[in-house]
């Protein structure tokens, strides 16, 4: 900062406050004198400004009497007449040779005086900082002042004679003044990397806030540090590089959207774009169980809800009940029961009938409710209460109940009476319903043996729009070409089904199994272990396939071990093991 004047009465602006401060000692300053006592004591005074080459020139400045010689035509410093006093007289300049620092000489109009005090004038300095003085150099005082006044306006010149001093004399004889606080005194001390002429107390003062300053600097360094290592982490599971989620609100009103437009696949693939940054986010892993179910991909389904289960509240309920929904629809009613016991409603009836708790599940249905036909009238049969079964379809429209009826004839072996009921049902090809009788002939066919006719409903399923029901067809004239002894050509058939088929379509799950088990993807340990996890309803199936398969009789003996009933394969399996 450089130091000037505020104000009219000239205040010095100090400097040195919170700079770091060093004495200086040249080594040859007893060789510059500043000779101009003889110029002094003719009513002169010293100024400086500065030079054309940077530096400063520093002269003598005396007045002429009117009439000597020169006073008419000298050069006027500033190209102006000083105003005051002396009107009349001009101004005359002896070159001394001093230098200052380049940066004390920013502004190229300052003019520097050097001067004793003069009478009636008040005793306030005026500044001048940033001196580099030169090898040897001196200053120029008057005796007995006390004082060296540094001053940016010419001051009146006095009658005083002038003694020349060297620069160390005089900082000896303590008769320099401070250039920050005016005080006698004064030693040439290095700020930064200028000299100053600073006394013993202002250098402490500017050590001081120099400490202060160093301090609060550190105080700020470890602030910074501690704000630094406080700073909120990334998401948790979020990898190093991996770009955060975007924001919450309008992906979600997407990704909803896209839901209730059924464009399931589009959803799961924006929902799998953030699980891979944040695989244990639980509304993610939710929203990607909705999606997988209205898939019907519920095996894949299942890791996504069980994480967000296990989170718990607010998504424990939803995906406590949608991971029931899945295992019941895989036939793993046991492990579906954890999941839908004591809230399952009608979900946890048909695990019940999955688990032969047959009582229970008649408990929980409500026999007003046409949608629970199918559980009551399921319940009764195993219960052994055939009559009662068929009085609960008596009078009902036989499109509704004809394939519960030909079923209920079936298990019962009247194979002929069943297809009667089948056959004169006549719902709209492609339609659920004709889907429906298509499977109640195919099963009817297997457990009659009547093979041509499982072909011909297959060649039926096989023109159908959906892929899946174009599965189904597939796995059934395999298991055909089994029943007839041509595996060779039932591997042919198994290999077009997993082409053809979802391998996430869980409704055909386990015939994809045995689908892969026939073309050696998988081994008879890999089945036999899936028909422990699996209700009787459904492990048999498994069991008779690796009869079928294998020629194995025992696998046949444990099939029909496992059957409730007369379930399907029931008749199947007993015609198999009296060959």
């Amino acid at each position: 900062m450089e130091a000037r004047l505020h104000g009219p009465e000239g205040h010095p602006e100090r400097v040195g406050d919170g700079l770091e401060v060093e004495a200086v000692h040249e080594p040859h300053q007893d060789d510059f004198l500043l000779d101009v006592a003889q110029a002094l004591q003719q009513r002169g005074r010293l100024i400086a400004r500065r030079g054309r080459s940077g530096g400063v020139e520093a002269g003598i400045e005396r007045r002429l009497a009117t009439g000597e010689p020169g006073a008419g035509d000298r050069e006027v410093l500033h190209d102006r007449v000083e105003k005051g006093l002396h009107l009349a007289a001009e101004l005359e300049a002896a070159t001394l040779a001093m230098e200052v620092g380049e940066r004390l000489l920013e502004d190229v109009e300052r003019v520097l005086a050097i001067a004793g005090e003069a009478e009636g004038e008040t005793d306030d300095p005026v500044v001048v900082t940033r001196v580099d003085l030169v090898e040897g150099g001196g200053v120029a005082v008057a005796p007995g002042s006390g004082q060296l006044l540094v001053a940016s306006h010419a001051l009146p010149s006095y009658n005083a004679p002038v003694e020349n001093i060297p620069l160390n004399e005089a900082v000896a004889r303590g008769i320099i003044p401070c250039s920050t606080c005016g005080a006698s005194g004064a030693d040439v001390r290095k700020v930064g990397n200028k000299n100053h002429f600073l006394c013993a107390r202002c250098a402490r003062r500017a050590r001081m806030w120099t400490f202060g300053l160093i301090g609060a600097s550190v105080l700020t360094l470890a602030a910074v540090v501690v704000l630094f290592l406080a700073r909120p982490k990334d998401p948790p599971g979020l990898p190093p590089g991996v770009k955060p989620p975007p924001e919450a609100e309008p992906w979600m009103k997407e990704t909803l959207r896209l839901m209730q437009m059924k464009r399931y696949q589009d959803a799961r693939v924006r929902i799998q774009e953030l699980l891979e940054p944040l695989p244990k986010q639980p509304e993610l892993n939710i929203l990607m169980g909705r999606c997988l179910m209205a898939l019907r991909a519920y095996d894949s389904a299942i890791p996504y809800l069980t994480i967000a289960y296990e989170a718990g509240p607010p998504f424990r309920d939803e995906a406590g009940l949608r991971l029931g929904l899945s295992y019941k629809t895989i036939g793993r009613a046991a492990q579906a029961l954890k999941y839908l016991d004591g809230g399952g409603g009608d979900q946890l009836a048909e695990v019940y009938l999955d688990l032969e708790r047959f009582d229970d599940a008649l408990k929980i249905l409500d026999p007003k409710d046409p949608e629970t036909l199918w559980a009551r009238h399921r319940a009764l049969v195993y219960l052994g209460k055939a009559d009662d079964a068929r009085k609960l379809l008596d009078g009902r429209d036989e499109r509704e109940v004809g394939t519960l009826r030909a079923g209920q004839l079936r298990e019962e072996g009247d194979f002929e009476g069943a297809r009667k009921i089948l056959e004169s049902l006549k719902p709209d090809p492609g339609s659920p319903a004709w889907h429906r009788v298509q499977r109640g002939l195919l099963s009817l066919s297997i457990e009659s043996g009547d093979l041509p006719k499982v072909d011909a409903v297959a060649a039926e399923l096989a023109g159908d729009k959906d892929v899946q029901i174009q599965g189904e067809a597939i796995f059934a004239r395999a298991m055909s070409l089994l029943l007839s002894g041509q595996k060779e050509k039932a591997k042919t058939s198994a290999w077009e089904f997993i082409a053809k088929t979802d391998k996430e379509f869980s409704p055909l799950r386990l015939e994809r199994m045995m689908m892969r088990h026939l073309v050696g993807e998988l081994k008879d340990a890999d089945l036999e272990a899936e028909s422990k996890l699996l209700s009787r309803f459904h492990a048999n199936d498994l069991l008779w396939y690796l009869a079928l398969a294998t020629g194995d009789r025992a696998w046949a003996e444990k099939a029909l071990a496992l059957t409730p009933g007369h379930n399907y394969p029931y008749h199947a399996l007993q015609r198999l093991l009296q060959k």
